[in-house]
């Protein structure tokens, strides 16, 4: 059962929501989109709004040398699902994850409200967070959210031995999670991920390793909506 912790600095927690009633919370490309650039530009003691762009992303951000400030959180990991997102964060200074989370909720409702033309709620109330007491769970729980997106790309991958061809591209190729920046990609979205994730692992998983990881996560873990 998911339990709100009390968030202290230097601690990891795994934090995540889903759309009230269950209902999606990324119709098209362009949302995620938006909620991978808020994911930047809400990680600072600096506020930015992104209506004062005309295209926002966080390639333009960085081209255009928009500051945030000192970062809020660290994020360890990410993963936008249709219906629900996950998160890995280790707050950096005091009430981190929780103004930073209030602030990529707020901002992303308010677009998706605009864009849809929607009012409302439209995630199930303030996210559900699960403190990471050690390194064993912290090394589950990462494989998990970085491979969620695996339920989209083969129902069933939970209960499947081995990582088939197929699975292993379209998990790689998956452009709403940090597991392509995981593995090194270059782009625009690895500024969202923070340094210390690399410390974790020496050397570094395969993905094969990864999945009997998320796997044993999803049997013995995995945590209630």
């Amino acid at each position: 059962m998911s339990v709100r912790f009390p968030l202290v600095e230097k601690e990891w927690y795994h934090c995540y929501n889903r759309g009230a009633d269950k209902r999606q919370t990324f119709r098209l490309a362009a949302d995620y989109r938006r909620l991978q650039t808020l994911l930047w530009a809400c990680n600072g003691t600096e506020k930015i709004h992104l209506s004062d762009f005309e295209e926002p992303s966080i390639a333009t951000l960085i081209a255009e040398g928009v500051q945030r400030g000192e970062p809020l959180v660290e994020i360890a990991a990410y993963s936008l699902m249709p219906n629900h997102l996950h998160l890995v964060l280790s707050q950096l200074v005091e009430k981190g994850i929780t103004i930073f989370m209030q602030r990529v909720f707020t901002a992303y409702t308010m677009y998706y409200n605009k864009r849809h033309h929607r009012t409302g709620v439209l995630f199930a109330g303030p996210f559900k967070s699960k403190h990471i007491d050690d390194d064993r769970y912290l090394k589950r729980v990462i494989p998990y959210v970085l491979l969620n997106a695996g339920t989209l790309a083969q129902p069933g991958w939970e209960y499947e031995s081995g990582l088939s061809p197929s699975l292993k591209k379209k998990l790689m190729s998956y452009p709403y999670s940090s597991l392509p920046d995981f593995f090194g990609a270059q782009r625009p979205e690895g500024g969202i991920i923070g340094p210390e994730i690399r410390t974790f692992y020496d050397p570094q998983p395969t993905l094969e390793e990864m999945l009997i990881e998320a796997q044993t996560f999803y049997h013995e873990e995995i945590p209630e909506f």
